[in-house]
């Protein structure tokens, strides 16, 4: 299955790819706020648009969101898989209160940990950073989940070094 690019040309072989990962129960902003930006982001004093954006699952296919809105997704191994060969710039690993079940998933887990490994850079939105935790990728002390109508996630990281190519949010709250 391709990727979806809403508004967007094709993509380009000479721009950096951004690949959102996407599992059941993600919170819809937590996914289209920062796909917005990278989609509409434009090379300096140009139009020209500068990344190329993906969402992908494990699975592939429709991905339920927090909402009544399902998201279209391509296969994570299809796109960045060997056969595919995607090189990714920067991994996103989107948040939602589906990240608790997506972190028991030794498959996903390992997969956003092999994917680090080749990206650029990797990141979350919000509790999505409880996989990045669950693949190593955080030196994590301290993790606390309360359900709705609050969500805290409190996250005492060790000092990232600086060349990192994980970006460490020492506190993250949803209300």
């Amino acid at each position: 299955m391709p990727s979806f690019h809403a508004n967007t040309p094709k993509p380009s072989a000479d721009k950096p790819n951004v690949v959102f990962l996407v599992y059941d129960g993600i919170v819809l902003l937590d996914l289209v706020g920062p796909l917005h930006v990278f989609s509409r982001a434009c090379e300096d004093g140009t139009d020209e648009l500068a990344y190329n954006t993906h969402i992908a699952s494990m699975k592939g296919g429709p991905v339920q969101t927090n909402t009544i809105v399902q998201v279209d997704s391509a296969r994570l191994t299809e796109l960045c898989g060997a056969s595919r060969g995607l090189k990714i710039d920067t991994l996103v690993i989107v948040g939602g209160d589906g990240a608790n079940a997506a972190e028991t998933n030794k498959e996903l887990v390992g997969q956003v940990a092999a994917l680090s490994e080749s990206a650029r850079r990797t990141c979350s939105v919000c509790c999505g950073a409880f996989l990045l935790a669950a693949a190593g990728l955080l030196d994590v002390m301290e993790m606390r989940w309360c359900k709705p109508p609050y969500t805290l996630a409190v996250l005492s990281c060790a000092e990232a070094p600086a060349d990192s190519k994980v970006g460490v949010t020492s506190r993250l709250l949803h209300v």
